[in-house]
Protein backbone atom coordinates (compact mmCIF):
# COMPACT_ATOMS: atom_id res chain seq x y z
CA UNK A 1 0.00 0.00 0.00
CA UNK A 2 0.83 3.56 -0.12
CA UNK A 3 0.35 6.42 2.51
CA UNK A 4 0.72 10.14 1.39
CA UNK A 5 1.51 12.66 4.10
CA UNK A 6 0.12 15.30 3.84
CA UNK A 7 1.30 18.12 7.04
CA UNK A 8 -1.29 21.09 7.59
CA UNK A 9 1.11 24.77 7.74
CA UNK A 10 -0.44 25.56 11.02
CA UNK A 11 -1.98 23.21 12.86
CA UNK A 12 0.88 19.94 12.47
CA UNK A 13 -1.03 17.02 13.83
CA UNK A 14 -2.43 19.39 16.92
CA UNK A 15 -3.38 17.62 19.50
CA UNK A 16 -3.15 14.04 18.39
CA UNK A 17 -6.56 13.52 19.80
CA UNK A 18 -9.28 13.03 16.73
CA UNK A 19 -8.94 10.98 13.68
CA UNK A 20 -11.55 11.10 11.11
CA UNK A 21 -11.25 8.50 7.93
CA UNK A 22 -13.76 9.99 5.22
CA UNK A 23 -15.45 6.90 3.50
CA UNK A 24 -16.20 7.84 0.06
CA UNK A 25 -20.26 7.34 -0.83
CA UNK A 26 -20.61 3.19 -1.88
CA UNK A 27 -24.11 4.23 -3.28
CA UNK A 28 -25.96 1.31 -4.46
CA UNK A 29 -23.65 -1.07 -2.58
CA UNK A 30 -23.08 -0.92 0.62
CA UNK A 31 -22.77 -4.50 1.43
CA UNK A 32 -19.87 -5.46 4.05
CA UNK A 33 -17.38 -8.08 2.27
CA UNK A 34 -13.74 -9.48 3.00
CA UNK A 35 -12.84 -7.33 0.13
CA UNK A 36 -14.12 -4.09 0.68
CA UNK A 37 -12.40 -2.08 -1.53
CA UNK A 38 -9.80 0.58 -0.69
CA UNK A 39 -10.67 0.50 2.98
CA UNK A 40 -8.85 -1.97 4.81
CA UNK A 41 -5.10 -0.14 4.99
CA UNK A 42 -7.30 3.31 5.65
CA UNK A 43 -8.88 2.24 8.87
CA UNK A 44 -6.33 0.11 9.49
CA UNK A 45 -3.59 2.80 9.56
CA UNK A 46 -5.89 5.73 11.45
CA UNK A 47 -6.99 2.98 13.95
CA UNK A 48 -3.29 1.93 15.06
CA UNK A 49 -3.10 5.79 15.23
CA UNK A 50 -5.65 6.39 17.22
CA UNK A 51 -4.09 3.13 19.93
CA UNK A 52 -0.80 4.76 19.98
CA UNK A 53 -2.08 8.25 20.65
CA UNK A 54 -5.54 7.40 22.55
CA UNK A 55 -7.36 9.43 20.70
CA UNK A 56 -11.06 9.33 19.23
CA UNK A 57 -11.97 7.31 15.98
CA UNK A 58 -14.57 8.66 13.72
CA UNK A 59 -15.72 6.62 10.73
CA UNK A 60 -17.27 9.31 8.29
CA UNK A 61 -19.32 8.74 5.31
CA UNK A 62 -21.61 11.48 2.93
CA UNK A 63 -24.64 10.68 1.33
CA UNK A 64 -27.55 12.74 -0.46
CA UNK A 65 -30.19 10.70 0.43
CA UNK A 66 -32.24 8.99 3.18
CA UNK A 67 -32.91 5.74 2.35
CA UNK A 68 -29.08 6.28 1.32
CA UNK A 69 -28.37 6.92 4.79
CA UNK A 70 -29.58 4.02 6.50
CA UNK A 71 -27.76 1.71 4.37
CA UNK A 72 -24.56 3.82 4.82
CA UNK A 73 -25.03 4.21 8.82
CA UNK A 74 -25.47 0.41 8.58
CA UNK A 75 -22.37 -0.43 6.74
CA UNK A 76 -20.65 1.71 9.16
CA UNK A 77 -21.47 0.45 12.05
CA UNK A 78 -21.10 -3.21 10.41
CA UNK A 79 -17.08 -2.03 9.92
CA UNK A 80 -16.85 -0.73 13.25
CA UNK A 81 -17.91 -3.88 14.96
CA UNK A 82 -16.41 -6.94 12.83
CA UNK A 83 -13.17 -4.51 12.50
CA UNK A 84 -13.19 -4.90 16.08
CA UNK A 85 -12.68 -0.97 16.23
CA UNK A 86 -14.26 -0.42 19.99
CA UNK A 87 -15.40 3.00 20.79
CA UNK A 88 -15.12 4.69 17.13
CA UNK A 89 -17.83 7.00 16.47
CA UNK A 90 -19.83 6.19 13.35
CA UNK A 91 -20.80 9.78 11.78
CA UNK A 92 -23.31 9.79 8.39
CA UNK A 93 -23.56 13.48 6.75
CA UNK A 94 -26.15 14.03 4.33
CA UNK A 95 -25.71 16.49 1.74
CA UNK A 96 -22.39 17.35 -0.81
CA UNK A 97 -19.05 16.16 0.67
CA UNK A 98 -17.78 19.74 -0.23
CA UNK A 99 -20.61 21.43 2.04
CA UNK A 100 -20.59 18.66 4.84
CA UNK A 101 -16.40 19.07 5.31
CA UNK A 102 -17.35 22.58 6.98
CA UNK A 103 -19.77 20.95 9.50
CA UNK A 104 -17.93 17.55 10.02
CA UNK A 105 -16.43 17.48 13.72
CA UNK A 106 -12.79 19.04 13.69
CA UNK A 107 -9.67 16.62 13.53
CA UNK A 108 -6.53 16.80 13.95
CA UNK A 109 -5.57 13.72 11.20
CA UNK A 110 -7.81 13.22 8.30
CA UNK A 111 -7.49 9.86 6.51
CA UNK A 112 -8.72 9.67 2.46
CA UNK A 113 -8.68 6.88 0.30
CA UNK A 114 -6.23 7.75 -2.58
CA UNK A 115 -6.39 6.41 -6.56
CA UNK A 116 -4.42 5.10 -8.24
CA UNK A 117 -3.42 8.22 -9.90
CA UNK A 118 -3.38 10.71 -7.39
CA UNK A 119 -5.01 13.88 -7.61
CA UNK A 120 -2.51 16.31 -5.81
CA UNK A 121 -4.85 19.45 -5.83
CA UNK A 122 -7.58 17.48 -3.94
CA UNK A 123 -5.06 16.48 -1.47
CA UNK A 124 -4.23 20.28 -1.41
CA UNK A 125 -8.03 20.76 -0.93
CA UNK A 126 -8.28 18.67 1.86
CA UNK A 127 -5.38 20.16 3.89
CA UNK A 128 -7.25 23.20 3.49
CA UNK A 129 -10.67 22.33 3.53
CA UNK A 130 -10.52 20.08 6.52
CA UNK A 131 -7.83 22.36 8.48
CA UNK A 132 -6.11 19.61 9.41
CA UNK A 133 -3.44 17.68 8.17
CA UNK A 134 -4.08 14.55 6.03
CA UNK A 135 -2.87 10.97 4.89
CA UNK A 136 -3.86 9.60 1.66
CA UNK A 137 -3.96 6.05 1.96
CA UNK A 138 -3.55 3.45 -1.38
CA UNK A 139 -4.43 -0.43 -0.43
CA UNK A 140 -2.62 -2.77 -1.56
CA UNK A 141 -5.23 -5.20 -2.12
CA UNK A 142 -3.48 -7.65 0.99
CA UNK A 143 -4.75 -5.78 4.06
CA UNK A 144 -7.59 -7.27 5.68
CA UNK A 145 -9.51 -4.59 8.03
CA UNK A 146 -12.05 -7.70 8.70
CA UNK A 147 -9.87 -10.49 9.14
Amino acid sequence: GTLLYAPHPQASLGQRQSINVWIHDRSPDWRIKMKIGNLDLMVLSAYKLAQNWNARLRLITVVDGDEKEEKAREFMEQLRDLGRFTGAEVCVGRGSFSDYLAEAPQADLSVFGMLPEPDFDFCRRMVESTRSTCLFVRDSGRESALA
